[in-house]
């Protein structure tokens, strides 16, 4: 009499149990990452930040739009900013200017005020947690470091995922730390600096419109 042969499911069943049995390495998910196409420079676009003090206190309100564009540079797409202040004033957005040139290249945005010769901030992309560069300014010496991915809180951006990214910087006399989040197809969502052995100094921006 011929002996059976187990069928082809019950096989399949008695390989799955083994492989359980025995464990099976986890796939590692791939850490999402924004890239420079992400972050938003179209004509038109605008946003607005409302500037609390270290007390939650709101000092101000800018208003971001992109008016134009500068003159080409090789490999760049220069956007112009204008920025104004609810308060009357010179408005602060990473530095004191009423006119920003963001300059973005396949791998870099770099912030830059009017009559600067270096930019403010200058981030690397894609932007992907671990990563980190300096800003091209031989004036000062800095870190910039990508930490986490974040859920705000509060503003416009609340319960959207951010990245977290650290700037150091260091001068004869102070250590300025800002943190900046950034959402995809957002842009910046939030702004905390301030020197780093005063913490009672730092500034806040969050954005309240987009």
């Amino acid at each position: 009499m011929p002996s059976k042969s187990p069928s082809a499911f019950a096989v399949a069943v008695s390989c799955m149990l083994a492989i359980l049995m025995l464990g099976c390495p986890a796939v590692r998910q791939q850490d999402p990452v924004i890239n420079v196409s992400e972050f938003p420079l179209a004509l038109g676009n605008e946003w607005a930040y409302e500037i609390r003090d270290s007390s939650g206190i709101v000092q101000d309100t800018v208003a971001v739009k992109v008016v134009g564009y500068s003159a080409p540079v090789p490999g760049a797409e220069t956007s112009i900013w204008e920025l104004h202040s609810a308060r009357g004033g010179v408005p602060r957005f990473l530095v004191d200017a009423e006119t920003l040139f963001v300059s973005r290249s396949d791998s870099t945005i770099s912030f830059q005020a009017q009559n600067q010769c270096y930019s403010h901030l200058t981030l690397g992309f894609p932007l992907r947690t671990g990563n980190h560069w300096r800003t091209p300014d031989p004036t000062i010496y800095d870190s910039v470091h990508v930490v986490a991915w974040d859920t705000l809180g509060a503003g416009a951006g609340a319960s959207r995922a951010a990245l977290r990214i650290v700037e150091s910087r260091y001068s004869a006399d102070m250590v300025l730390r800002r943190e900046i989040w950034i959402a995809r197809n957002v842009g910046i969502v939030q702004i905390q600096e301030g020197p780093v052995e005063e913490s009672r100094r730092v500034v806040s921006w969050m954005l309240i419109r987009h």
